[in-house]
């Protein structure tokens, strides 16, 4: 049973890594030419305004709409990452639960080889499952970023 296992988990890998390499490099690409479009847009904007107000006033006008945006986008981040701590923490709170549960009912399991044996291959297969699926053990369903 263990080379089936091993082969299972380890001959996905090649395809997964290839993947990985050509999304990288895809990605890459498409962050340079999204910037250089965002380059081309403000200097756009730059001279549209100058011809307007002039270039001091097209100048500061830019610079303070790029601090507002980068303001606007440290608040979203701010505010992912305290709705994300408490995901956490509502999910450490509910593995402490589970995990007391288990402990409370240890010695009724470890009185019956039956249910000792059940347990065993619930936990292993428990395990297995989340080493092929790649979540994080415990997290539940929808809790990574899949989900979100």
């Amino acid at each position: 049973m263990g080379p089936l296992i091993a082969s299972t988990l380890f001959g996905n890998v090649a395809p997964a890594v290839r993947r990985a390499k050509r999304n990288a490099v895809l990605y890459a690409l498409c962050g340079l030419f999204a910037l250089t479009g965002y380059a081309a847009l403000v200097v756009a904007l730059g001279i549209w305004v100058a011809e307007t107000y002039g270039a001091l006033e097209a100048a500061l006008t830019i610079a303070v709409a790029m601090i507002a945006l980068a303001l606007l986008v440290l608040i979203g981040v701010m505010i992912a990452n305290r709705i994300d701590r408490r995901r956490h923490a509502a999910r450490d709170r509910s593995r402490t639960m589970v995990a007391s549960l288990a402990l409370s009912l240890l010695p009724i399991v470890t009185r019956s080889r039956p249910l000792m044996a059940t347990a065993i291959a619930g936990g292993l297969a428990f395990v297995v499952l989340n080493m092929l699926s790649g979540d994080d053990p415990g997290a539940g369903p929808g809790a990574g970023p899949e989900g979100e």
